[in-house]
Protein backbone atom coordinates (compact mmCIF):
# COMPACT_ATOMS: atom_id res chain seq x y z
CA UNK A 1 0.00 0.00 0.00
CA UNK A 2 1.09 3.80 0.07
CA UNK A 3 1.57 3.78 3.22
CA UNK A 4 4.03 0.87 3.90
CA UNK A 5 1.29 -1.28 5.15
CA UNK A 6 0.57 -4.76 4.12
CA UNK A 7 -3.28 -6.40 4.71
CA UNK A 8 -3.38 -9.10 6.17
CA UNK A 9 -6.78 -11.28 5.84
CA UNK A 10 -7.54 -13.67 8.55
CA UNK A 11 -10.59 -16.28 8.13
CA UNK A 12 -12.44 -17.49 10.98
CA UNK A 13 -14.27 -20.58 10.85
CA UNK A 14 -16.59 -21.69 13.44
CA UNK A 15 -17.95 -24.68 13.87
CA UNK A 16 -21.76 -24.56 14.70
CA UNK A 17 -22.08 -27.87 15.70
CA UNK A 18 -20.77 -27.05 19.13
CA UNK A 19 -22.77 -24.10 19.25
CA UNK A 20 -26.32 -23.76 21.74
CA UNK A 21 -29.31 -22.07 20.08
CA UNK A 22 -32.14 -20.04 21.38
CA UNK A 23 -35.20 -20.42 20.19
CA UNK A 24 -36.83 -16.95 19.16
CA UNK A 25 -39.77 -16.28 17.23
CA UNK A 26 -38.87 -19.31 15.09
CA UNK A 27 -35.33 -18.64 14.29
CA UNK A 28 -32.20 -19.99 16.02
CA UNK A 29 -30.60 -17.49 18.02
CA UNK A 30 -27.05 -16.93 19.28
CA UNK A 31 -24.60 -13.82 19.29
CA UNK A 32 -20.52 -14.76 18.54
CA UNK A 33 -18.26 -11.61 19.31
CA UNK A 34 -14.90 -12.17 17.20
CA UNK A 35 -11.81 -10.24 18.52
CA UNK A 36 -8.62 -10.43 15.55
CA UNK A 37 -5.44 -8.83 16.41
CA UNK A 38 -1.92 -8.84 15.60
CA UNK A 39 0.72 -8.16 18.31
CA UNK A 40 4.70 -7.32 17.93
CA UNK A 41 7.56 -10.04 18.30
CA UNK A 42 7.03 -8.68 21.99
CA UNK A 43 3.37 -9.52 22.49
CA UNK A 44 2.29 -5.67 22.35
CA UNK A 45 -1.28 -4.88 20.54
CA UNK A 46 -0.34 -3.53 16.94
CA UNK A 47 -3.84 -3.91 15.59
CA UNK A 48 -7.11 -5.06 16.30
CA UNK A 49 -10.91 -5.30 14.91
CA UNK A 50 -13.70 -6.51 17.02
CA UNK A 51 -16.97 -7.84 15.34
CA UNK A 52 -20.14 -8.86 16.75
CA UNK A 53 -22.60 -11.37 14.88
CA UNK A 54 -25.96 -11.68 15.86
CA UNK A 55 -27.63 -14.60 14.40
CA UNK A 56 -31.36 -15.78 13.91
CA UNK A 57 -31.56 -18.72 11.73
CA UNK A 58 -33.92 -20.17 9.90
CA UNK A 59 -34.09 -24.11 10.18
CA UNK A 60 -32.85 -24.39 6.45
CA UNK A 61 -29.59 -22.28 7.43
CA UNK A 62 -28.79 -23.72 10.53
CA UNK A 63 -28.77 -26.67 8.52
CA UNK A 64 -25.99 -25.56 5.80
CA UNK A 65 -23.98 -24.00 8.33
CA UNK A 66 -23.70 -27.21 10.17
CA UNK A 67 -22.68 -29.03 6.91
CA UNK A 68 -20.27 -25.91 6.03
CA UNK A 69 -19.89 -24.03 9.20
CA UNK A 70 -20.07 -20.67 9.59
CA UNK A 71 -17.14 -17.99 7.84
CA UNK A 72 -16.30 -14.65 8.73
CA UNK A 73 -13.05 -11.93 7.32
CA UNK A 74 -11.25 -9.59 8.84
CA UNK A 75 -8.37 -7.36 7.23
CA UNK A 76 -5.60 -6.11 10.11
CA UNK A 77 -2.65 -4.05 7.97
CA UNK A 78 0.90 -3.88 9.47
CA UNK A 79 4.26 -3.36 8.06
CA UNK A 80 7.01 -5.69 7.51
CA UNK A 81 7.72 -7.78 10.52
CA UNK A 82 7.18 -10.69 12.26
CA UNK A 83 3.48 -11.14 14.14
CA UNK A 84 1.37 -13.33 15.91
CA UNK A 85 -2.28 -13.35 14.67
CA UNK A 86 -4.54 -13.82 17.77
CA UNK A 87 -8.06 -14.93 17.57
CA UNK A 88 -10.72 -15.04 19.93
CA UNK A 89 -14.64 -16.20 19.79
CA UNK A 90 -17.12 -15.89 22.55
CA UNK A 91 -20.07 -16.97 22.02
CA UNK A 92 -23.66 -15.21 24.07
CA UNK A 93 -25.47 -18.54 25.45
CA UNK A 94 -22.77 -20.11 27.71
CA UNK A 95 -19.74 -17.20 27.75
CA UNK A 96 -17.47 -20.13 26.09
CA UNK A 97 -14.50 -19.15 24.56
CA UNK A 98 -11.92 -20.60 21.64
CA UNK A 99 -8.97 -19.00 20.90
CA UNK A 100 -5.75 -19.34 18.28
CA UNK A 101 -2.65 -17.59 17.50
CA UNK A 102 -0.42 -17.92 14.52
CA UNK A 103 3.08 -16.30 13.52
CA UNK A 104 2.75 -14.82 10.33
CA UNK A 105 6.00 -13.04 8.81
CA UNK A 106 5.06 -9.87 5.99
CA UNK A 107 7.43 -8.91 3.59
CA UNK A 108 7.48 -5.85 0.91
CA UNK A 109 7.50 -6.26 -2.33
Amino acid sequence: TTNGEIPVLVRVTVDVNRLQFAASHGRHAQQLVFLVSLLDSKGEFVSGKESIMDLALTDSKLTSMRQSGLTTLATLDATPGVYQVRTIVREAMKGALAATTTTVELHAK
